[in-house]
């Protein structure tokens, strides 16, 4: 590492207690959870709006849905997407970078939140194509468009929407949190290692997944019933965003009553 320090965090008391955790041998995985997405509540809330984040739960809610219908082709190109990046995930992957620059561009206030969307987009989208065995290179629209229209019911939705979710804030624990364990690596430190560190990642994942079961049954009745009022629009998209960006960050810092 030589002498190079990172950035630290904010030096307010929630992010002092996280930092504290951090140097507690001891802290769970959990508490650290807890007292981060505490701490970071208020940033969420300035950037729940961001466009490539919006836009990324609209694709996400609405491509399933056109291609159950058989309609994922006008849809995209109705989105300002071409149709033709149906050929294959890794066209349609490259389509979806190429549309959310040219959202950011318009973004007047670009933040972690837009670069962390994208890539929780991407993510979510190669493991829908996993479950649904599709090859990244797979050359056939029909394919592509098969894969995906079995997540185009409410039930598939929920499911996408914990994926989505579940990556997305992980990846905002992370974010912050690496502002101050990339410091915390060392012989004396809470980290041995860069390979401690990771581990520690995985684990910050796995409670993040287990704690997105909040937002289960919720992601699947707003779904049903906007779906059924034809309202599935980005208006409605980014209202659902907050909430559950609310819902979910408020299970992951709850209480750690007993730990």
């Amino acid at each position: 590492m030589g002498q190079s320090r990172y950035e630290r965090l904010p030096k307010t008391q929630n992010w002092q207690n996280v930092v504290a955790l951090l140097a507690t041998p001891h802290a769970s995985v959990s508490e650290i959870a807890s007292e981060t997405a505490k701490a970071c509540r208020g940033a969420l809330k300035r950037h729940s709006d961001d466009p490539v984040l919006v836009a990324s739960v609209f694709l996400l809610a609405r491509l399933p849905l056109a291609a159950r219908k058989g309609e994922a082709g006008r849809f995209l190109q109705e989105c300002g997407l071409d149709a033709k990046s149906l050929s294959s995930l890794l066209s349609l992957l490259d389509e979806s970078a190429r549309y959310f620059r040219f959202l950011n561009l318009k973004n007047p206030d670009p933040s972690f939140v837009t670069e962390i969307s994208e890539l929780s987009f991407e993510e979510t989208l190669s493991k829908l194509a996993s479950e649904s065995n599709l090859s990244l290179f797979a050359d056939s629209a029909g394919q592509v468009e098969l894969a995906f229209a079995s997540f185009g019911t409410a039930r598939g939705f929920a499911r996408i929407a914990r994926i989505y979710f579940t990556t997305f804030m992980s990846r905002v624990l992370t974010y912050f949190l690496s502002m101050e364990t990339v410091n915390s690596i060392g012989a004396h430190e809470r980290f041995e290692s860069v390979d401690h560190l990771q581990q520690f990642a995985g684990q910050l994942r796995r409670y993040c997944w287990e704690s997105s079961k909040i937002i289960d049954s919720f992601a699947e009745e707003w779904y049903s019933k906007y779906r059924w009022q034809e309202r599935l629009d980005r208006e409605h998209v980014a209202t659902f965003v907050w909430a559950v960006l609310r819902k979910f960050s408020s299970e992951i810092g709850r209480e750690n009553i007993g730990q």
